[in-house]
């Protein structure tokens, strides 16, 4: 059960931890919006009756902080109103509504409070649910005079911004960061691995000898990563030595179930230090394994997550199926199946298949059913497909 209230001084630390956890390597190699939120601790720029927490069994899975902002026009006069950010959500708890919840709550509030709008940057593909529209329908322009489609406001009270036009002016604190400073408080936490991805806006070249970059495999980088899974499973595991993982994976390559752009490596300093790959996989509508065309499916098999060693517990497996999970959904399936260590796997969103009505074939028992798992690219997108997982199509499933 979710609880949402607002946030007291007691939470900070929580939510700091949070925000990182939520933004690390999203947006560049590590992220900064934890030390934003920690400087704008006590700040007179915090709107601190609009920063609220979701809570869920006595721990902060959820923050959203606002500040003041200004819209300055060209004569200088400063019009008043309000941003949000970060807005954090654990990576675990994504896709609830937790999210939408903060915003709706508090710009429902920030409304009765009598204030004119809200400005942000951010994805417009998400923000318009919540009533944002382009900056530039309101005559707004960024800090540096430009416009972009990232830069949006909404109205809390009708025609609230109609006759407002000039440039934003947020708070200084959110361009008073020094990049000694970020690295400084991030020692304070427990230490991830900053990682360039596909995606992010920026990479800052000071970072370049400290980050793991995650990029599609080659033909070339077989060997390797052969090397770098036996290494992996026989030092890291005591379920197996890694051979069966390679001859699957092999399998997989050979097999017209492959899908060469989802599967990936981790390099850093120009060593590979993991692997995964994902592929078709078809269900079945009866236990005996009865084949259905896993074109019409629209369901990817993970193969076991491998990280070199000398990286475990470095975040290099969390980091590396996120980005997976995210390139899965940009390729339009709609859920991901696994079978492996459900203590790692759930926490980063897999739940037990038979939550969705996915279960091994007859001829496939699990002596550990939630070691089969699930996750949805999407709210509901496995919702319907009942089967059975058919893993008897590979010899070395």
């Amino acid at each position: 059960m979710f609880i949402f209230r607002s946030e007291t001084v007691s939470d900070y630390a929580a939510a700091e931890f949070l925000t990182r956890e939520a933004f690390w390597n999203k947006y560049q190699p590590g992220c900064e919006e934890h030390y934003l939120l920690h400087i704008l601790r006590g700040s007179q720029s915090v709107v601190a009756e609009l920063c609220d927490v979701c809570e869920m069994d006595g721990e902060i899975v959820g923050h959203i902080l606002y500040t003041h902002a200004n819209v300055v026009s060209d004569t200088g006069e400063a019009f008043p109103v309000i941003t949000f950010g970060p807005i954090s959500v654990r990576p675990d708890m994504q896709g609830k509504g937790i999210g939408s919840q903060l915003i709706r709550r508090t710009m429902q509030r920030a409304s009765e409070m009598g204030f004119a709008g809200v400005v942000i940057t951010g994805n417009p593909a998400y923000y318009h649910r919540f009533g944002f529209r382009p900056a530039s329908d309101f005559s707004l322009l960024y800090e540096d005079g430009s416009s972009f489609p990232e830069l949006m406001a909404a109205e809390l009270r009708n025609s609230s911004l109609r006759t407002v036009s000039g440039r934003i002016r947020f708070a200084p604190e959110y361009s008073a960061m020094k990049e000694e400073d970020v690295l400084a408080f991030d020692a304070q936490f427990p230490k991830r691995e900053r990682m360039k991805l596909p995606g992010q806006l920026s990479a800052p070249d000071m970072r370049a000898d400290n980050c793991v970059t995650i990029r599609p495999e080659t033909h070339k980088d077989y060997k390797t990563i052969i090397a770098m899974i036996l290494r992996s499973f026989r030092e890291g595991t005591p379920y197996s030595d890694g051979t069966d993982i390679i001859a699957l994976i092999e399998e997989i390559r050979d097999s017209k179930y492959y899908i060469p752009e989802l599967s990936f490596v981790a390099e850093l300093d120009g060593k590979i230090v993991g692997h995964f790959l994902f592929s078709h996989f078809p269900l079945s509508a009866a236990p005996d394994g009865t084949r259905m065309d896993p074109e019409d499916q629209g369901i990817v098999m993970l193969a076991p997550v491998a990280v070199h060693p000398d990286c475990f517990r470095r975040g290099i497996g969390s980091a590396m199926l996120r980005l997976g999970i995210e390139q899965v959904r940009k390729c339009g399936y709609r859920g991901i199946t696994v079978e492996g260590d459900y203590h790692f796997y759930n926490k980063v969103g897999f739940k037990t298949s038979s939550e969705f009505g996915i279960y091994p074939t007859s001829g496939h028992p699990l002596q550990e059913p939630r070691c089969m798992m699930c996750q949805e690219t999407s709210p509901g997108s496995l919702r319907g497909m009942q089967g059975h997982i058919v893993y008897d199509m590979y010899h070395n499933a």
